[in-house]
């Protein structure tokens, strides 16, 4: 913050401090290879690398911006018109000059590399796929019963979990969802069936079938305690985290194609995926709701998903073996210390 002004993730490239901080680390340590989260400072790295030395600039997207911003800012209505519209075309221009300017971009879907690959004409040489991760939770240390009991919820309910930052549209729309149509026609089948919602600035507070948590220090905790989780989600860029930490806690999955995009998950194998929030959907959830052993199959084979593609290890892995043939030399990271790559925001 300059006098007042924030400038952020969003205006990285006119952040003085970002700038400066920059010039010191390329003039003391010489990097070999940067790796720069999200277009926006792409192009002042990719500038002053090149003035100063010849460094590698890799840029990792996290999602396609300008798609995210299309889908979300434009459709959010806590935006005014006219920052809508700043904010998508600055979007564009900006993530246009990062895929022109970085030497090389990871991209968290194939999905996501196609785009660029269609929309931004990036060569395919240029590009790889590695997956976001999840630390595959040790369920062993915590019992159901004894997590319910901490978070206030009933222990012979069946409990629907969704998690996700509030303030985020895709989430607060899901909530919505959840809130004004799914748990409303459960509930007229099922009422002892309860729909837990948490997250940052989730309001806190309780109405029929539905329990709203606020934030939750230990998800862990909240999972365990769950039967079956739910992802309504109809836009956003990326991968969705939170389908990660629940094929990671071993819980039947229930989402839409949105929610599950850039995930390698099978239909009727790690989830039940539907098109879109409707009577589909519906009838996934009664499904699970009736089925015990359709609840553990799911879960079973949810959980052994992220054991072996996308465990935070083999994410390390992958990501270690695509720096060794950009700089040529013997580097290993842990990627599992890495807050830039661990997670995003939680969408």
């Amino acid at each position: 913050v300059i006098k007042g002004i924030r400038f952020g993730t969003f205006f990285a490239a006119l952040n003085p401090s970002y700038i400066l901080t920059l010039l010191k680390v390329l003039r003391k340590e010489r990097p070999e290879l940067l790796h720069v989260s999200y277009p926006f400072a792409v192009f002042i790295t990719k500038a002053l690398t090149k003035i100063l030395h010849k460094g590698i600039v890799v840029y990792e997207a996290h999602d396609v911006e300008v798609k995210r911003s299309r889908e979300v800012i434009l459709k959010d209505p806590s935006f005014s018109f006219l920052k809508k519209w700043i904010s998508y075309v600055y979007t564009y221009i900006t993530e246009k000059l990062a895929c022109m300017f970085a030497d090389y971009i990871i991209t968290v879907s194939k999905e996501d590399a196609d785009y660029f690959i269609k929309h931004f004409s990036v060569k395919k040489e240029k590009i790889s796929v590695i997956s976001t991760g999840t630390l595959v939770m040790d369920l062993e240390k915590y019992n159901k019963t004894k997590c319910r009991e901490k978070l206030g919820l009933s222990k012979d309910s069946i409990i629907i979990v969704f998690h996700g930052a509030y303030k985020y549209y895709p989430n607060a729309e899901a909530i919505k969802l959840i809130t004004n149509y799914i748990a409303p026609r459960i509930h007229e089948k099922f009422r002892d069936v309860l729909f837990v919602i948490a997250g940052k600035d989730v309001p806190k507070y309780e109405k029929e079938g539905i329990k709203f948590l606020g934030f939750v220090e230990n998800l862990t905790e909240l999972l365990v305690a769950s039967d079956i989780a739910i992802v309504p989600i109809l836009r956003g860029g990326g991968t969705r985290v939170k389908i990660m930490d629940y094929m990671s806690a071993g819980l039947p999955i229930v989402t839409t194609k949105k929610g599950v995009e850039g995930i390698e998950a099978e239909n009727y194998k790690h989830a039940i995926i539907v098109e879109t929030v409707d009577e589909e959907l519906l009838r996934a959830l009664e499904l699970l709701i009736e089925n015990d052993s359709e609840r553990k199959r799911l879960g079973r084979n949810a959980r052994k998903l992220a054991e072996e593609k996308y465990d935070w290890d083999k994410i390390g892995d992958e990501l270690n073996k695509l720096y060794k043939s950009l700089i040529k030399e013997d580097i290993n990271l842990d990627i599992r210390n890495y807050s830039g790559y661990k997670r995003e925001v939680d969408f």
